[in-house]
């Protein structure tokens, strides 16, 4: 009876006590004194000393005071001489309580003690919290007047090992249980608890869970013992007395794998399967070979070999069975192949009894005639001309074979069709093959190229024709009798226009022109540097090969570009030395994208030579200004922001050997077009 009943309001608290048992048992409840002012709920618990929770319960149908016991869910077993926590959650206080009741000795109830404070730990322990937690301060060793409902555990007098003498084969296992009966005649599966032992572990091993696996033949004591009680059963592992081999006697194609099964028998009829237990081997290997390990054999050649099977002095066998290859088809049959295509063919082996296989990449492959195909060791037939050749497998000295058809175009196209090329131009033709059945083919590096007259055109290996003189040519495919054609035509030159017109240079000054031939049909080019020059006064001017004019003295000459009995001319003026210096205004010729551009502009007066810039504006893309007043270059396109076939604007800025300088109000205008 506690000697303070209420202590009266508190916080939410959990009361505790730290005891042990001097002998095992079940904690089934918690018990504690209670003041009539300790209202509301409480629980109890049960805690280990490192505050594991093991139970807990709400207290039912209390009275209004004394002693309150509840009961756990399921009792909680407990081991004699380990400390364990009793307690209870208090939601108001007013918990009885007698302090320094624990300070100098605990209390003794066998086989419960309440431990003396600081024995093992504090006790009369306490936590503040809304809900249950571990209570783990001590206050003045303060009882608490928490106790426990304790059951005592009855005395072991005997174990059962069960299963009684089971046969267990070699590797499998078997569970073990150990059933403990106590004073009183109950029982309790005590497996967990008791040590296992096997008294021969050659025969078999157990383990701390009484799991019993077989090792070899024989018999051993299988034991569980524990607190001095042990109890014992045989277990007994069979020999092995023959093994089964299967499938039995199977056939396997060249090439093919079998997976073996090796199946025991052991004394007394027990089987299971042992196929990664065995040692495998194969009698021949040259037939098949086997893994020794897993039973995978793998067959080589034709025969037959023994596959066995040993596990000591025990052996099964069968015999597995490589059929000869009796014939080879090769496919697809007759094929039919354009010339430079390719076709993949397949060998199938048929072997005796019956059984087919791919053996593409096991045969030699050959052609009879690799002037019409050749055919690749991985058995793609590649045609090169038209014909036929037979295509032949072979592999152990058997053969099948199929004829390959190269076909022989029944046409040739040549195109463009009757295409103009301007002398010294040329000219891409290609060759298409046409082949009954409707299919074509590329055939120009192929097909033999000719000229019909080689003084108007002549044409390349490849097929390229180059203009040479005025008029007509045929050009000729061929390929295996077959030929093609297309007539080009190489137009005459009728007039010879010289640009930059009518231009002016001063004394030691010079000027590019440039000569551009007009053909029959409208077609123009660039034939500066085929035309001859010359200028008709060369004590005003003279002119180069490649058209460029010098300025010798003062007065007029005409300059003249030649081709092929064809004149262009236009009047160069040449100025003296001196005066104010001047750009002489010209209108640019219109450009073509693509097409090559040159055109000098010209400055008199000052004092030779001038450097040119462009100060304002831009040019065509393409075209660019030298130093010297040189437009020139291809180009690509108008000027930035001008549309195509407009006129662009550009300024230019021209300085002398003496420092003096011109800028033009007036812009140059030049028009691109497509």
């Amino acid at each position: 009876m506690p000697g303070t009943i209420d202590n009266g309001a508190d916080n939410p608290v959990e009361l505790g006590v730290a005891f042990q048992a001097t002998t095992s048992g079940a904690i089934s409840g918690v018990r504690f004194y209670k003041a009539s002012t300790n209202t509301g709920t409480h629980v109890g618990n049960l805690w280990s000393s490192t505050g594991t929770l093991l139970a807990s319960a709400t207290f039912t149908n209390e009275t209004s005071s004394g002693w309150q016991q509840v009961s756990f869910s399921s009792p909680v077993t407990i081991t004699a001489g380990t400390t364990y926590i009793a307690s209870y959650h208090s939601t108001i206080g007013h918990w009885s309580g007698d302090r320094n009741y624990f300070a100098a000795a605990g209390v003794s109830n066998p086989p419960l003690q309440a431990l003396e404070n600081g024995s093992t730990q504090g006790n009369g322990v306490y936590a503040y919290g809304s809900t249950s937690i571990f209570p783990a301060s001590s206050y003045l060793s303060t009882n608490y007047w928490v106790d426990v409902v304790f059951n005592q555990a009855a005395a072991l007098t005997s174990i059962e090992v069960t299963p009684t003498t089971p046969t267990i084969l070699p590797t499998a296992t078997q569970q073990m249980t150990a059933t403990g009966t106590y004073q009183g005649g109950s029982t309790q599966n005590i497996t967990s608890s008791v040590t296992w032992t096997s008294s021969n572990t050659a025969v078999a091993t157990v383990s701390s869970t009484g799991v019993v696996t077989a090792v070899g033949a024989g018999s051993t004591t299988i034991t569980a013992t524990l607190s001095g009680i042990s109890g014992t059963t045989t277990v007994t592992v069979p020999a092995l007395s023959s093994i089964g081999v299967t499938p039995a006697n199977p056939s396997v194609l060249p090439g093919g794998t079998q997976q073996f099964v090796a199946t025991g028998t052991y004394v007394g009829g027990g089987t299971e399967t042992i196929t990664g237990q065995v040692t495998w081997s194969s009698g021949t290997t040259s037939v098949a070979t086997i893994n020794s390990s897993s039973g995978l054999a793998t067959a080589v050649n034709s025969g037959s070999s023994t596959i066995s099977a040993t596990q000591g002095s025990v052996t099964g066998t069968t015999t597995l069975t490589v059929p000869a290859l009796s014939s080879i088809a090769v496919t697809p049959s007759s094929p039919t192949i354009l010339p430079g295509a390719t076709q993949q063919m397949t060998a199938t082996g048929t072997y005796q009894g019956g059984g087919t296989q791919n053996i593409s990449s096991q045969v030699t492959w050959s052609s009879g005639t690799t002037s019409v195909a050749t055919v690749s060791s991985g058995g793609v037939v590649t045609a090169v001309t038209a014909g036929t050749s037979t295509i032949t497998a072979t592999l152990n000295g058997v053969m099948g074979s199929t004829v390959a058809t190269v076909q022989a175009p029944s046409s040739i196209t040549v195109t463009p069709a009757n295409p103009t090329v301007l002398p010294k131009g040329t000219q891409a033709l290609t060759a298409t093959g046409n082949y009954p059945g409707g299919g074509t083919q590329n055939l120009t590096g192929q097909v033999v190229w000719s000229s019909g007259t080689t003084t108007v055109a002549t044409v390349s290996s490849g097929g390229v024709v180059t203009g040479v003189g005025t008029g007509t040519s045929t050009i000729t495919a061929t390929l295996n009798g077959v030929m093609g054609s297309t007539v080009v035509t190489v137009p005459a030159l009728t007039s010879i226009t010289v640009t930059p017109t009518n231009q002016s240079v001063s004394v030691g000054g010079t000027l590019q022109f440039t000569a551009t031939g007009n053909y029959q049909g409208g077609a123009t080019q660039n034939i500066t540097s085929q035309v001859t020059w010359s200028s008709v006064t060369t004590s005003v001017a003279t002119v180069s090969s490649s058209g460029v004019a010098t300025g010798v003295g003062a007065g007029t000459s005409t300059i003249t570009a030649t081709l092929n009995g064809v004149a262009g001319t236009t009047s160069l003026t040449v100025v003296s030395s001196g005066g104010p210096l001047t750009v002489t205004p010209i209108t640019l010729p219109t450009a073509t994208e693509g097409t090559a551009y040159s055109v000098q502009l010209q400055a008199t007066g000052g004092t030779p030579p001038y450097n040119w810039i462009i100060v304002q504006g831009s040019l065509p893309p393409g075209l660019t200004l030298s130093s010297s007043g040189v437009l020139s270059g291809t180009p690509t396109g108008p000027t930035p922001g001008v549309a195509a076939g407009k006129p662009g604007p550009f300024y230019v800025y021209v300085s002398d050997s003496d420092g003096n300088s011109v800028r033009p109000s007036a812009p140059f205008y030049i028009t691109v077009k497509k």
